[in-house]
C-alpha cells in the first residue's frame, strides 16, 4: 500500500528506496526479487515499489512543469509563423497547404498542452472542430459583447493570454 498523502516516510526508508529499490525497479525486477535481494518481506517490498513509483511521478510532474511554459511559447511561435506565412501565400495567389498543415499541427499540440484535448482541423477556408456537442456549443462563436465580457471577467483561463488573430475585412 502506498504511503498516505501528507504522510512522511523515514529518511532511512527514503534513502533505501532511492538507492536500492529504485535501480531494481528500473531494471524490471519483480517484487519477489526485490524482497529476496534486500532481505525483507514481500509486503514491504511492494510498499517500497509503490513509494518508488510515487517519488518518480512527483519528480516527473515537477520537471515537466518547468518545461511547459517554454514548450507552449515555442509552439505558439511556430503556429503564428506558419499561419502568417499561410495568409501571405493566400494573398500572393499561391496558397501553400504545407504551411496550413504545419499551423494545424502546432495548434493541435497547443490545445493538448493547454488541456483542451480538442480535435482541431484547419482547412483552406474553415476551421473544423471535432468535439462533443457540449464542447462544441461552449466554443460556438460569440457576439463581440459576450466575448469582451468573458475576456474582462477572465473566465477564459489561459486563453486570456493568447492575443486574438487579426482578421482583414473583405
Amino acid at each position: 500500500m502506498m504511503v498516505a498523502e501528507g504522510q512522511r516516510i523515514s529518511r532511512h526508508r527514503h534513502q533505501r528506496i532511492t538507492s536500492e529499490v529504485a535501480p531494481m525497479v528500473a531494471r524490471g525486477a519483480s517484487i519477489d526479487e526485490i524482497a529476496a535481494s534486500l532481505g525483507y518481506g514481500r509486503a514491504m517490498a511492494a510498499k517500497d515499489v509503490q513509494e518508488c513509483l510515487r517519488i518518480w511521478q512527483v519528480a516527473h510532474l515537477e520537471e515537466s512543469e518547468k518545461w511547459r511554459p517554454l514548450i507552449l511559447q515555442r509552439h505558439e511561435m511556430l503556429f503564428r509563423e506558419a499561419f502568417t506565412a499561410w495568409e501571405v501565400s493566400k494573398t500572393n495567389g499561391r496558397p501553400n497547404a504545407k504551411l496550413l498543415d504545419s499551423a494545424s499541427r502546432s495548434l493541435e499540440t497547443l490545445s493538448k498542452l493547454l488541456g483542451l484535448q480538442l480535435d482541431l482541423t484547419l482547412q483552406q477556408n474553415n476551421i473544423t472542430l471535432g468535439a462533443a456537442n457540449d464542447t462544441a456549443m461552449a466554443l460556438a462563436p460569440l457576439d463581440v459583447e459576450s466575448y469582451a465580457e468573458m475576456l474582462q471577467a477572465g473566465s477564459l483561463g489561459q486563453l486570456n493570454n493568447v492575443p486574438p488573430v487579426a482578421s482583414k475585412a473583405p
